[in-house]
């Protein structure tokens, strides 16, 4: 390949990247109230992405359950220590979520394999939660893993899928409740900076 088409190749690449970079910034702006749509862009904007698999193993990191040992309470038993899970005889879970950037609000299905046809079924649920004359978007990114990550599995140890699922089904709901926890928030502000 000579220079010359290496550098064009490259130019109409980055020209590409920008006019997408601006589009998605542009469904920002409308999902943040600051632009107005014109007549045929979307009024709604999704964040939509699959998270892990979040598999069953033991996980480092911080949890909600409070510490235990015999220091702190003296009739209290010390936490279970942590199983080692060298196999994955209960296969993994997918989640995808998505998030709803003008409401605020996080949605999410745990199905047990990840294909075209699951991931339709979550845009036809989403495409569900509108009426349908009001046209949205999907942009396929950057959802709200971080905090999800921080508060559900850090520190856990689920033995079953089902236990595991409940926790981040219970998760999206209190997230959904409480979008401006303070904690939440901060986890969040955390992951944009970086």
């Amino acid at each position: 390949m000579s220079f010359q088409r290496i550098k064009t190749w490259k130019t109409s690449r980055d020209r590409d990247y920008a006019t997408k970079k601006a589009r998605v910034e542009h469904l920002y702006a409308i999902a943040d109230g600051e632009v107005m749509p014109e007549e045929g862009e979307p009024e709604v904007v999704f964040c939509l992405d699959e998270f892990g698999p979040p598999n069953l193993q033991s996980r480092p990191g911080r949890q909600w359950a409070e510490r235990g040992g015999r220091h702190e309470e003296p009739g209290r038993e010390p936490r279970p220590r942590r199983r080692a899970t060298y196999t994955r005889p209960h296969g993994v879970r997918h989640l995808f979520a998505a998030y709803d950037l003008g409401k605020d609000k996080l949605y999410g299905h745990i199905k047990p394999r990840k294909h075209r046809t699951r991931f339709l079924e979550f845009c036809r649920y989403l495409r569900g939660l509108y009426a349908p004359e009001i046209r949205i978007a999907f942009v396929l990114d950057n959802c709200q893993f971080t905090a999800l990550r921080y508060f559900t599995l850090d520190g856990t140890d689920r033995a079953t899928h089902k236990e595991q699922g409940s926790m981040i089904r219970r998760y999206i709901i209190w997230r959904n409740q409480h979008a401006t926890d303070e904690r939440l928030r901060e986890v969040v502000a955390k992951a944009n900076v970086a």
